[in-house]
């Protein structure tokens, strides 16, 4: 299930996922899938950033949930914005 939250903000929900993990992979199928489908360009590039939260591990409520989302999403785009670029 995906759902647009408002602005660029999606959620996908992965009720068959099972773990952190899993998640993660899945999380970055959908980068791969993004960026793979952008036209090469050195003056336009979409970033995206994907985070993840699981249920229980993370809360049990959705707000919970998206608290963890959005950090794990911040955490990523930083690692991100601190790789070299090739």
């Amino acid at each position: 299930f995906i759902a647009r939250v408002g602005g660029d903000e999606f959620v996908v929900l992965l009720p068959e996922c099972a773990s952190h993990a899993d998640a993660r992979a899945v999380a970055d199928v959908l980068q791969a899938g993004l960026d793979a489908g952008q036209a090469p360009s050195p003056f336009t590039r979409i970033g995206v950033s994907i985070g993840v939260a699981c249920c229980p591990a993370d809360g049990s409520d959705a707000e919970t949930l998206l608290r963890h989302a959005d950090a794990d999403m911040y955490a990523v785009k930083h690692r991100r914005h601190r790789a070299p670029a090739f």
